[in-house]
């Protein structure tokens, strides 16, 4: 049977199955032009081989990435691509095939043509027939060396970076042990000519009055110096520790006596309130001093003459002490709160900025807290409105 259009004469199948049979061929044979062409464009190396390892197909990038063209690979064995020291991978990965399982992104490395190790990402699948049975392999390689050569070298950097850091970590470490030396040796003659001078008599009011002046600032130089190795040994986690049972309270009565004398003089009002009932903790006695004297030091700097400051502990639960200072002082920004323990932080532009010191203080106290398994935290209602500090140590109770 024939028809006539305009485009001219086409002869069409009586029989429609032909017909339609036809069309399928058609249609199967766009299919696998276009599966072949997207194979072929691919930027993988795409490869089949049979179960004995032949190269059956082999694409564009196979041969950018491995050097064979398609001719020198089809027919040719996979081992050809695989390093005498990786032969053990093949059957290995075949095994894992033949139980229907994919290998997914496997990383190793294969030998291109001319001897050049690739590196390579591998995914590779069993091909299936309609009967279930595994009739051959399919390998997807990516090439992967830029990346590897990438994370090389960022590793490289890494390394390079870690060991620049210690260096100069070791090196700032010898300088603070030198400085800190250096710093504290012209103070033990000073400090052992005034304490010859104090026990001489016949001095004026005033002239005690310039030795005690020069007593208090060799203490600051002094704690300062200390300050600056304790901050070194809490940061490297070095700081030694003698831990032992000891009273809180008769700490916070010691710490008061060492201030008494300054507290004073600024006409500060000092409330305590020492309610906790059960106030022996395990501790390093000298580090809980220096917290509370760094506790109370803050207070009695920042609190103008004539103000107030108290002390309070309680018990704040069966297994906690918890122990308070507040002051009516100049308080804390809340722009500031947040970074009042960090080190060398000694505020912007105001008070505190300009109270001398190394701002090392409440950084200290607050390291020497962690180390006692305990929490340190500050609290101010803003500028003006005095700052409370809120020390919890674990505590064993009766």
């Amino acid at each position: 049977m024939r028809t006539i259009d305009q485009s001219g004469v086409r002869f069409v199948p009586e029989d429609r199955s032909s017909l339609v049979a036809i069309l399928d061929t058609q249609a199967i044979a766009d299919t696998q032009a276009m599966l072949a062409a997207i194979v072929d464009c691919s930027v993988d190396a795409i490869i089949s081989k049979s179960l004995d390892g032949r190269i059956m197909t082999w694409n564009k990038s196979a041969q950018r990435i491995f050097g064979y063209t398609a001719d020198e690979a089809i027919g040719s064995n996979i081992t050809m691509l695989i390093p005498p020291d990786r032969l053990d991978e093949e059957p290995s990965i075949l095994h894992r095939l033949k139980l229907g399982e994919r290998v997914d992104h496997f990383e190793t490395v294969r030998i291109a043509r001319d001897g050049k190790r690739v590196d390579v990402s591998l995914t590779i699948s069993p091909v299936i027939n309609a009967d279930g049975v595994i009739i051959g392999i399919s390998k997807i390689a990516r090439d992967i060396t830029e990346r590897k050569q990438l994370l090389e070298k960022l590793y490289e950097a890494q390394q390079l970076a870690r060991e620049s850091a210690e260096s100069s970590d070791r090196a700032k470490d010898r300088f603070i042990a030198v400085l800190s030396h250096e710093l504290r040796a012209p103070l033990n003659p000073i400090l052992l000519a005034l304490e010859m001078m104090e026990r001489e008599r016949g001095y004026s009011a005033e002239q005690q009055a310039l030795l005690g002046i020069i007593r208090r600032n060799i203490e600051l130089e002094s704690r300062l110096i200390d300050d600056l190795l304790d901050a070194t040994s809490i940061a490297k986690g070095k700081l030694s520790m003698k831990i032992g049972m000891l009273d809180l309270h008769q700490r916070v009565h010691d710490v008061i006596q060492i201030c008494e004398s300054e507290i004073r003089r600024n006409r500060h009002t000092l409330e305590i309130d020492l309610r906790a009932r059960h106030p022996l903790i395990p501790g390093d006695a000298t580090r809980i001093q220096q917290i509370l004297w760094n506790l109370l030091k803050n207070a009695v700097k920042f609190t103008p003459a004539g103000g107030t400051i108290r002390i309070c502990t309680r018990d704040a639960s069966p297994d906690q002490i918890e122990l308070t200072v507040q002051d009516s002082g100049i308080g804390i920004d809340p722009a500031f709160l947040p970074r009042v323990f960090e080190a060398f932080e000694r505020g912007e532009n105001g008070a505190r900025s300009r109270s001398g010191g190394l701002g090392l203080g409440l950084s200290i106290s607050l390291g020497l807290v962690q180390l006692h398994g305990g929490t340190l935290s500050a609290h101010s209602d803003g500028k003006g409105k005095g700052a409370t500090f809120l020390l919890r140590l674990p505590n064993p109770g009766p």
